[in-house]
């Protein structure tokens, strides 16, 4: 319902063309994010249900998944804002450099989120607190929106508030997280760093790929044609994705 209402809002308050410039970066936040916690999440869940009734075991499951997360995020970060100049030229929109640009952040804070949420959360299974933090994603991204459009900024730059809700989304998960794990305790985490780096190499582009199947749409219109037909594509497609 929010995707919709997002969309919505959006058409109704900027052209096709800026619809369309946040629907690609939306789609390469969440490739480049995925990237960005390099399948962490997927070993953080593997560990704690092996350990799930070792508690010093899980904290360092934890601390050490953080840690990594926060590495690879880093590089993954490093390196997408360094080929933002590329991919504009390869997409053939200047305007479209505003939008990668304004989601630097949500890449960086999103590979932690993912990992947050589809690792740790899910992991521990603590699936109230999954679908308040899934859901609170996107009203924050809607409040953002509101607050955007009486913003004198350009509507190219639309998908900062992405950026925004990542942001307030990773301190609020971050504090109920470490407040209940004892960093200074936590034992082994050198060992579970190297097993979450091993284990999400391998699964990392096997999800990636899957990812992109759903993204792939938006990207090759941007790359064949121009950012207003992205913008009423992204506009319908929405409903059949919904």
């Amino acid at each position: 319902s929010s995707g919709i209402i997002l969309n919505i809002i959006i058409a109704k308050f900027y052209s096709p063309a800026i619809l369309g410039i946040f629907n690609q970066s939306l789609a390469f936040y969440f490739l480049i994010s995925f990237l960005g916690s390099w399948g962490i999440n997927y070993s953080v869940l593997e560990s704690i249900s092996k350990v799930e009734n070792n508690k010093k075991e899980i904290e360092s499951i934890i601390v050490s998944s953080i840690i990594s997360t926060l590495l690879c995020g880093l590089i993954i970060t490093f390196i997408y804002s360094n080929l933002i100049d590329q991919i504009t030229i390869f997409f053939n929109s200047q305007n479209l450099k505003k939008g990668l640009f304004s989601i630097i952040p949500a890449v960086f804070f999103g590979s932690l989120n993912k990992v947050f949420l589809f690792g740790i959360l899910n992991g521990l299974r603590r699936m109230r607190e999954f679908a308040i933090f899934q859901s609170l994603r996107y009203l924050i991204i809607l409040i953002g929106l509101v607050i955007f459009i009486y913003l004198p900024l350009e509507g190219g730059y639309l998908p900062i508030i992405v950026s925004f809700s990542e942001i307030i989304l990773f301190l609020i998960m971050f504090y109920r997280i470490v407040s209940e794990i004892n960093f200074l305790y936590s034992k082994n985490f050198l060992r579970w760093i190297y097993r979450h780096l091993i284990f999400g190499t391998k699964a990392v582009f096997t999800g990636f790929l899957s990812e992109a199947n759903t993204k792939v749409d938006v990207l090759m219109i941007g790359f064949l044609l121009n950012d207003k037909d992205v913008g009423i594509y992204s506009f319908a497609s929405l409903f059949i994705e919904g």
